[in-house]
This record gives C-alpha cells, sequence and structure tokens, in this order.
C-alpha cells in the first residue's frame, strides 16, 4: 500500500530530485502564490543548443541557460520552475559552472508564466491535460528518422525495436520516477496522434528542435490516468537541431 501511494505522488507530479539535478529553491516574487523569480540580465553568451546568462536576482548572481537567443543586457526578465544543475560541464564554452539553473522559458512579461489552477481527481491527482498540437510545424524529412505519424500507424512493426526521432520539444518534465520526460511534435500524425512522449536521461528545453533515438514499448501503463499507446524509452539524445527548418 505504501509503495503504491509513493507512486501516486510521484506520478501527481510532486517535485523530485532529478538525477542529474534537482528543483532549485523557490523565491516567488512577493505578494505572489506562484514560482516567478525577477532578474536582472547583466551578460548573455550565445550558443548552438542554448543561450547562456548571467544575471542579478536579489543581489546574487546567478547563471541561466535557455533556447531563447533573444534576451537582451540591461532588462528585467522572469522565469519559473527552474532546473538547478551542478558543476555542469557545457562543451559548447568548454566551461563548468558550479550552478547553472535551465529555464524553459524567459520572458519580459510575468503574465505569461502564470499558471492557471485546476481541480484535482477525486484520488487527490492532478488530471492529465491533452497536449496542444502545434500549428503549421513541418520538418523536413531526414534519412533513418521515422515520423510520428508512421510510428503511431505502424507501431506493431517498431515495438521492441530502437527507433530515431526528431522534432520540437513540446514538454519536458524532470526527475519523474527518475527520469525525465519529454514530449515531441514534428507535424505529422492523426487528430488524436501527434505527440510522442519520450523517456531520457538527457536535459532539453522547450522549443528545442532535437533527435532522440530509444526503444519503442507499447501500452505502458504507470496507473493514476498515465497511459501511453505509444512510448519511447530509455533514449539517447542524438543532436540539437538549432539550424533544423522548420516551415
Amino acid at each position: 500500500m505504501r509503495k503504491l501511494l509513493f507512486l501516486a505522488i510521484v506520478i501527481a507530479g510532486v517535485a523530485c530530485e532529478p538525477r542529474q539535478g534537482k528543483i532549485a529553491n523557490e523565491t516567488p516574487l512577493t505578494g505572489s502564490d506562484q514560482d516567478i523569480h525577477e532578474v536582472m540580465i547583466t551578460e548573455v553568451v550565445p550558443a548552438p543548443s542554448y543561450t547562456y546568462i548571467r544575471a542579478n536576482e536579489n543581489g546574487a548572481e546567478i547563471w541561466m541557460a535557455v533556447t531563447s537567443p533573444d534576451i537582451e543586457t540591461g532588462k528585467k526578465y522572469y522565469y519559473s520552475k527552474p532546473l538547478e544543475m551542478t558543476n555542469f560541464k557545457s562543451k559548447e564554452l568548454d566551461r563548468t559552472f558550479e550552478s547553472i539553473l535551465f529555464i524553459n522559458k524567459l520572458v519580459a512579461d510575468p503574465s505569461e508564466l502564470a499558471v492557471k489552477k485546476v481541480t484535482p481527481n477525486a484520488d487527490g491527482t492532478k488530471p492529465k491535460t491533452a497536449p496542444s498540437r502545434q500549428e503549421g510545424l513541418s520538418i523536413e524529412p531526414e534519412e533513418g528518422v521515422v515520423t510520428i505519424e508512421e510510428l503511431f500507424a505502424n507501431k506493431a512493426a517498431y515495438v521492441g525495436k530502437t527507433v530515431k526521432v526528431k522534432g520540437l520539444v513540446t514538454k519536458f518534465n524532470a526527475g519523474i520516477m527518475e527520469r525525465n520526460w519529454v514530449h515531441i511534435q514534428d507535424g505529422t500524425g492523426s487528430d488524436t496522434n501527434f505527440d510522442l512522449t519520450i523517456t531520457t536521461e538527457a536535459m532539453v528545453s522547450t522549443g528545442q528542435m532535437v533527435v532522440f533515438e530509444g526503444v519503442l514499448s507499447l501500452d505502458k501503463d504507470f496507473g493514476y490516468g498515465y497511459k501511453y499507446d505509444v512510448l519511447i524509452e530509455k533514449a539517447t539524445l542524438q543532436a540539437t537541431k538549432p539550424d533544423m527548418k522548420v516551415n
């Protein structure tokens, strides 16, 4: 019974410590009941996969990594739900950061980070929300890469096999059940099967173009409504694609 209760809590989205990092200490804005932080940007260092940013938050210097390249020094920005990595080695900059925060969204308007309150299910878990389709997304085909449409249409032929997929990261959750969860879309698929879930140890960010390789599993049921008809497990990040053409 205790094991089932623990699994329910974890799947419901309660923060736990990831294998590669941890959720940073939360210090919301004064008067806010949400995790929204204000920073002043002091340095911006562009790189192929991430933009590295030095900022001042409440008098303390911090480093952040985001996928958005349009960040300006001397301006205030806001972020929420950071994932802290310690002793992180950036191969792009050939530098090790004692502490760096990976941010999904760094915005000039804090209202963009507002989270709508949801009514929990009868058992106390959070209701699972359906993903939104990225309209107008069209990614050029690549040899050896299987589209989301093909995976869902012929899933029985791929089950248990290693497949390579690429797409736009639409959602990222770190450290749930000792793995990171990535949702990608590539512009293909039906009205209901257009979003692919991947489990991995890799760190990515929402809005990033990625290539993953992993094993396809079918009908994975983790309980409490978390069931996946198609799931790519134990995936390795093959590449990020900042130069990928999206039509």
